[in-house]
This record gives structure tokens, C-alpha cells and sequence, in this order.
């Protein structure tokens, strides 16, 4: 089948090329009036084929939607891994993709559908964004292809890729345990983060499951909430430092960076004095002193995953949902526990 061309776009509706290709490239030149005419023709003609219009050039048009709050390097190192997984599948299937920030306000102004469908969108994969921002609440009604990173949403246009946090925990909380450590803390990230509860339960899981023989309550003592951030790892801490904990399991290697610090600042020593464990395996953990155990997710391919993941989705295949499965990678912050007393504070009696 010979693909139309702008030319007859243009005979069919009695204006110019160049009025067609300005229209098709979104130029504001041109009258929204006579744009609807040129894009109504030109699916009409074949020449863009997605259900919610498309590139110029006949490729599906797909958004990344990032929240326009992240700032620390490292977390652009995480996004920018999954984005260039994103970009290498979306090659592959000929999708244009266009990189959208967004803030609370913004999406205050601009409903997520009325974004996307102004410019053209045929889907979208959304990450970093908490559960507070309002386009999350929208997607629960969305008719437009979605991928989200992290978090779920009970409509059936919207898929969900991520690792699976939940045993990443129990592999992290499971390795402190069998390193002899009874007194396991946990610093969390923020509340409005679903990777926040599912890594909770896991360390919960863990500890039962493994008759540690805790007393009712001891999540209040035991864990601290952060916001995944170096600067909230040295908060906790500073907590942990008086609630006798041996080990502790950080919801982000960011967090864990800012705990070790600390700790060192305190005397603390780690491994020796307090084991640490980490979520993420960034480059980071690698390099510094010591080296950081860390469960490991692969961000490429979460990348990847999303991009297949809304491919299928546009052609209303099935699948919805893709967890993959993390790894511990064991390194030098954690070791058996000491027979010695620990240098912070034993509250358990």
C-alpha cells in the first residue's frame, strides 16, 4: 500500500503544502481551525494511523512524563538509565518520543488527557511522580495508553512496569539475619511513594517469617521514614543511633550513602559497628568507602519493559503488569554481626 502524501492532503482540502506541513508540525502560524482540517484529512487518508493522531511522519508519538521536582544527580542518573532503555525499544518499534516535565501546579492547569491529546500523543510512560500529584488520581480515568513506573492504577489503559520491591526487601532483610543480626532497622522512604509500602512489608515479611522474635510495636522503634534522600539517610541516623539496631536497611542507596557518613561522623564504624544495605545498585555504591550491599534493579531494562509493555497496550494486547526480579549484590557495609556490644544505644531489654 503506497503511503499519502502532503501533496494530496493538500488537494484534498484546496490549501497549500507548505499550510499542511506547518499544520502537521504544529506551527502557530497556522489557524487551529485549518490544523483540525489537515489532521482530520490526513487520518482520514492513512497518513497518520495511532488513535490519537501521531508524528508527521506517520511514527506513533509517545510522551515521557517526569515530575519536574527531581534535582540530585544521582536520581537523574536513575531516570536517564530507564529513559535510555525507553528510547532503545521505542527505536526498534519506530516510536517518536517527546520528554515531558510536569509539575504539581501544571497539572493543576492542564488535565493529563487534554496534554496529551493537544500534542498529539498516542501513549505515554509516566515516572517520578508521587501518589499526591493530580495527574496520578486522573489516570484512574484516562482512555490513552499509559505506563507507569512504580505504582499501580486500577484502569485497564494503564500497565504497570517496576521491580519487585517486595522481595528485594526480603532479600536485603533476609542477608542481615543470616549474617547473624537480630536488631534490624529500616529507613523508608517518603509516604507517598508505593515502592515505600511495598518495601516495608517485605521488611516485615522478613522478620516474621524468620520468628525474630520482635515484640508488638517495633516498626515504631525500628523504622524511620525519609524521602529517599542522602540528606534524610544522615537523619535516621542520627535516629538510629540511639535505638540499638546492629543492621540496617536502607529503602534507597541514597539514603544509605547519608546513613554511612553519618555514622563515620559519629564513630560509628561500618561494617563493623553497624551493617548497611541499600535499594538500587547506582553507580555510586561501587566506588565509595566501603562499598555498599545493595539490592539491584536493572534501570534499562525497566526501561525497555515499559516501552514493550506500552506497545502492548496500543495494540490493546492483554498484558498490563511486568515486575522484574531484583538481585542482592553483597559488598563490603555488611558483615556478621559483632559479639561485642554494639556502640549504639541497646533499647532491647
Amino acid at each position: 500500500m503506497i503511503r499519502p502524501t502532503i501533496r494530496q492532503i493538500a488537494e484534498a482540502l484546496s490549501v497549500s503544502q507548505a499550510t499542511v506541513s506547518k499544520a502537521l508540525a504544529d506551527k502557530p502560524e497556522v489557524s487551529e481551525e485549518t490544523r483540525a482540517r489537515v489532521l482530520a484529512c490526513a487520518r482520514d487518508l492513512g497518513y497518520i494511523h495511532t488513535q490519537y493522531g501521531g508524528a508527521p511522519n506517520g511514527e506513533r508519538r509517545v510522551a515521557i512524563f517526569i515530575q519536574d521536582r527531581i534535582k540530585n544527580e544521582n536520581e537523574q542518573t536513575f531516570y536517564y538509565d530507564v529513559l535510555m532503555g525507553f528510547k532503545q525499544y521505542a527505536t526498534l518499534k519506530h516510536f517518536e518520543i517527546i520528554i515531558l516535565t510536569t509539575t504539581s501546579a501544571e497539572q493543576e492547569q492542564v488535565s493529563y488527557d487534554a496534554c496529551l491529546t493537544a500534542k498529539r500523543i498516542s501513549g505515554a510512560f509516566v515516572m517520578g511522580m508521587k501518589t499526591t500529584d493530580p495527574y496520578i488520581a486522573q489516570l484512574g480515568a484516562t482512555s490513552i495508553p499509559t505506563v507507569t513506573l512504580d505504582f499501580s492504577v486500577n484502569n485497564p489503559c494503564v500497565g504497570r512496569v517496576g521491580v519487585d520491591n517486595y522481595t528485594g526487601a526480603r532479600l536485603a532483610v533476609e542477608h542481615l539475619i543470616d549474617l547473624g543480626h537480630r536488631n534490624i532497622g529500616f529507613l523508608n522512604g517518603h509516604p507517598f511513594a508505593q515502592v515505600s509500602e511495598e518495601r516495608l512489608a517485605g521488611y516485615v515479611a522478613a522478620l516474621c517469617s524468620r520468628k525474630r522474635g520482635f515484640q508488638p510495636g517495633f516498626e515504631t522503634r525500628f523504622v524511620f521514614e525519609g524521602d529517599f534522600s542522602e540528606q534524610s539517610g544522615a537523619a535516621g541516623a542520627d535516629y538510629f543511633a540511639e535505638a540499638g539496631i546492629t543492621a540496617l536497611f536502607c529503602a534507597s542507596d541514597l539514603m544509605a550513602m547519608g546513613a554511612v557518613r553519618r555514622f563515620q561522623e559519629k564513630g560509628i564504624a561500618v561494617p563493623a559497628d553497624i551493617s548497611i544495605v541499600g535499594f538500587d545498585n547506582m553507580p555510586f555504591t561501587a566506588y565509595c568507602t566501603p562499598r555498599i550491599t545493595t539490592v539491584a534493579q536493572d534501570r534499562q531494562q525497566l526501561g525497555q519493559v515499559a516501552c514493550a509493555l506500552l506497545y502492548s497496550l496500543l495494540d490493546n494486547a492483554p498484558l498490563k503488569h511486568c515486575l522484574l526480579q531484583p538481585s542482592l549484590v553483597i559488598r563490603e557495609s555488611t558483615t556478621v554481626v559483632s559479639s561485642e556490644v554494639p556502640k549504639t544505644k541497646n533499647i532491647l531489654k
